[in-house]
């Protein structure tokens, strides 16, 4: 296995601008320290490169797209970004400690394998997953996920299917703007932002899964709804929330239940569908989520907050 050393800097080639690929192609690139990059050169290759140092090193990326997938395998050891990582293949961790400090990730998935301990800390940069099929394949076991205020972003609108493995985590942030992704695993969010209008398949909660976030939100509109489904026949799919209410419009909502102590307002202008529970198809109150919502006419009107005013009462 080809192995290029220990630290390695480009920084200094000027105008050189040179092209780093290894010359025994099918085999990935061992690094063992850092790794600085230079803007004007290109990494290119069929192989990855595979971070192996087991003390603290860094990574320098000049904004230098990488062609092939990166490894950190680092037993005991910390890769520390120093700027933006973007890749046209897969990030994957599988030992060691990885800091984006702050700093955005790109991908084309992002995937966490093996039992080994590992650590990924997100900050508070952007982590993008590109492609199809697995975007985000994360395994709890061995583990530690440091969410901080990161944003994560499933982004291809092809309608191949994708994948957000979630793995029970908690997270910070999820925003969909690709269509046809699948959202497995009972985690944790703090927003969940369907920002993905007019897809033909747009978000689906996985088979018998429970998301539990904190609020919901979306950039769908009058001739730009976004989808939102559990699966046909798969069980009971769930989003759970403890906010006073959640507040959306816009949206077709098939299979899908909205559970918690949150008042579920999918708005006047949503489609539903087969299958639903929880929902109020209806706009959402202004003022106080937990004030009366009166029906004109109707008995026995309902208040948010879950007590039943009796037939006659009026609220000023």
């Amino acid at each position: 296995m080809p192995r290029s050393g220990k630290n390695i800097d480009f920084s200094a080639v000027g105008t050189d601008n040179p092209t780093w690929t290894v010359p025994n192609e099918g085999y990935n690139n061992i690094i063992y320290g850092s790794l600085t990059l230079d803007s004007g050169m290109t990494v290119a290759g069929s192989n990855g490169r595979v971070f192996q140092g087991r003390g603290a090193f860094t990574l320098t990326n000049a904004g230098v797209t990488y062609a092939r997938a990166i490894t950190v395998q680092m037993v005991g050891g910390t890769l520390t970004l120093l700027d933006a990582y973007d890749s046209a293949s897969t990030i994957i961790f599988s030992n060691g400690t990885f800091d984006a400090n702050d700093f955005n990730v790109t991908g084309s998935g992002i995937s966490i394998s093996g039992s080994a301990t590992k650590v990924v800390t997100m900050g508070s940069g952007t982590w993008t997953a590109t492609s199809v099929s697995t975007a985000w394949g994360w395994s709890t076991s061995g583990t530690t996920l440091n969410e901080e205020t990161s944003t994560i972003v499933i982004s291809n609108t092809t309608a191949t299917a994708k994948t957000f493995a979630g793995a029970g985590e908690t997270y910070n942030n999820l925003t969909i703007t690709g269509d046809n992704v699948t959202i497995t695993g009972n985690n944790t969010f703090n927003v969940m932002a369907l920002n993905n209008p007019d897809l033909t398949t747009g978000v689906i909660i996985g088979t018998g899964s429970t998301q539990t976030i904190t609020n919901l939100t979306t950039t769908a509109a009058a001739t730009d709804v976004v989808v939102l489904s559990g699966v046909a026949g798969g069980g009971t799919e769930t989003l759970t929330s403890s906010t006073s209410q959640i507040c959306v419009d816009y949206l077709t909502i098939t299979n899908l239940t909205a559970a918690g102590t949150a008042a579920w307002y999918a708005g006047a202008n949503s489609t539903d569908g087969t299958g639903n529970g929880g929902w109020l198809f209806e706009a959402c109150p202004s003022g106080d989520p937990n004030s009366a919502s009166r029906q004109s006419g109707v008995p026995n009107e309902k208040v948010r907050g879950g007590f039943k005013v009796r037939g006659g009462v009026k609220f000023r």
